[in-house]
This record gives structure tokens, C-alpha cells and sequence, in this order.
């Protein structure tokens, strides 16, 4: 047997770009948070040694 070949169908890059969108939109929910407390984490921590 011959593997079959995905043909796209007219909206197939649509489903691709939603789905890049809920991704990067994750990761900016998820990441802006994270990227602040460990910024203030590694500020309060330089104090200790100050």
C-alpha cells in the first residue's frame, strides 16, 4: 500500500493560522505572568546581596 498524500483543501491555512493565534496568545497569557515574577524574583534575590 502506497501512503496517501494530503491534498489541502481552500481552508486549510485558516485552521493552521488559528491555531498559530491561540498559541502565541497562550504563551502571552502564560508568559507575561512568569516573565514578571521571575524578574521580580531575580531583582528581590540581587537585594539580598546588596
Amino acid at each position: 500500500m502506497e501512503p496517501q498524500q494530503h491534498v489541502p483543501a481552500p481552508g486549510d491555512d485558516l485552521e493552521v493560522d488559528v491555531a498559530l493565534g491561540r498559541l502565541v496568545f497562550g504563551w502571552l497569557l502564560v508568559g507575561a505572568p512568569l516573565a514578571y515574577g521571575v524578574i521580580t524574583t531575580l531583582s528581590r534575590v540581587g537585594q539580598l546581596f546588596n
